[in-house]
């Protein structure tokens, strides 16, 4: 079994074989008739400082586009929609999907984790649970910058400067795209999760991870988080959805003329069907940004 898939969904990650001089985070769009370049940068699903420390080019990139496009707009109202893809059908819950051993193993570890809402994951779709567990053994290695997550930054950044906030997906999307990954295969997850955290691998992964991120190797990034995944997996979180993005991005481009500053998960920008190659694909010319000094 892959390792963690779990990580992958709030780092939300990395694709494609460029070379590694331009395996950069920042990226311009131009060519294919614009009046004025776009940009593309990737970003990571934490608040941790270290990923806040910008190439100064980044911010002047930023200020002087249009209108900001993420993954999808973030709001605390989606909390209800959210609700609405949390639980399994009514006939299926958690011990059906492990042997004894296993089922006492994990309840016993989120009854220490998870306090209250341990009652609930009987009924919780597993890989839920999982980024829930995930997003807590990483606290530990994160070093706090008092800011939201970077992508949700940038989105509120774009919004007091009075730019046009958009997003490429609906959450109903995303969602689903997790929502495709197998019962039986969740659960082989969250006990992944739980013998992980165990282990401490959770912090060792996360600090490895940010380091991978400063570097701005986009070729690590990849081989990182594919590593940790299944083909079919892979297929639904990242080429799927990827496309959606490229082809929605597109069109504002075209037919809005609007200049974009586009900032999703840095997994979705490398690869064979990345977004750096579907822009390439679409004619556009991509060419990295300068690199910041190490």
């Amino acid at each position: 079994m892959k390792k963690k898939i779990a990580f992958y969904v709030f780092v939300f990650i990395f694709s494609q074989k460029i070379d590694t001089l331009n395996a950069q985070l920042l990226w311009e769009i131009s060519g294919n008739g614009l009046a004025k370049p776009s940009y593309l940068y990737g970003t990571m699903h934490v608040s941790d400082r270290r990923v806040f420390d910008f190439d100064p080019q980044l911010m002047a990139n930023f200020e002087k586009t249009d209108a900001f496009a993420g993954e999808m707009l973030l709001d605390q109202s989606m909390m209800f929609e959210v609700m609405a893809h949390l639980f399994m059908p009514s006939d299926t819950t958690l011990d059906m999907l492990m042997t004894d051993e296993e089922y006492q193993k994990v309840k016993l570890h989120l009854g220490k984790k998870m306090g209250m809402m341990s009652m609930f994951v009987d009924k919780m779709k597993p890989i839920f649970t999982s980024v829930f567990l995930a997003e807590q053994g990483a606290m530990d290695s994160l070093q706090s910058s008092g800011k939201p997550p970077l992508d949700l930054y940038f989105q509120d950044l774009a919004r007091e400067k009075g730019k046009e906030v958009i997003g490429l997906e609906t959450l109903n999307e995303q969602l689903q795209a997790f929502n495709s990954i197998p019962l039986n295969y969740q659960a082989k997850i969250l006990l992944q999760e739980v013998e992980n955290m165990g282990k401490g691998k959770n912090r060792n992964q996360m600090e490895e991870m940010i380091k991978i991120y400063q570097s701005e190797d986009l070729d690590k990034l990849y081989n990182f988080a594919s590593g940790q995944m299944s083909e079919d997996i892979n297929k639904q979180l990242l080429t799927i959805r990827n496309r959606k993005m490229a082809s929605r991005a597109d069109k504002l481009i075209k037919e809005k003329q609007k200049s974009l500053f586009i900032a999703v998960g840095a997994a979705h920008l490398p690869a064979e069907n990345g977004l750096i190659d579907l822009f390439q694909k679409m004619g556009y010319e991509m060419r990295p940004v300068s690199k910041k000094k190490q």
